[in-house]
């Protein structure tokens, strides 16, 4: 699990920093489900349940492998 792990925070980092470096941050993480308050400097994840309803990906991960982490991150504020 630890190189999956580490997998995903280098992927995570990599497109967090592609993104702030394009000036698309923003436009992904909305895309993405996220919601943006630009007064307040916050970004909100979605869900799990609108996650779940919006991404047959997802169902199809939890319903047959169930492995799961969950970790806090920081995203800059573009």
């Amino acid at each position: 699990m630890d190189e999956a792990q580490t997998s995903l925070e280098s992927n995570l980092l990599e497109f967090v920093n592609y993104t702030t470096n394009k000036g698309t941050l923003v436009a992904e993480l909305r895309r993405l489900g996220w919601e943006v308050k630009k007064r307040r400097k916050k970004y909100i994840a979605p869900s799990f349940s609108k996650m779940l309803r919006k991404n047959e990906k997802l169902v199809d991960i939890l319903d047959h492998k169930n492995a799961t982490i969950e970790q806090p991150f920081a995203l800059p504020y573009a």
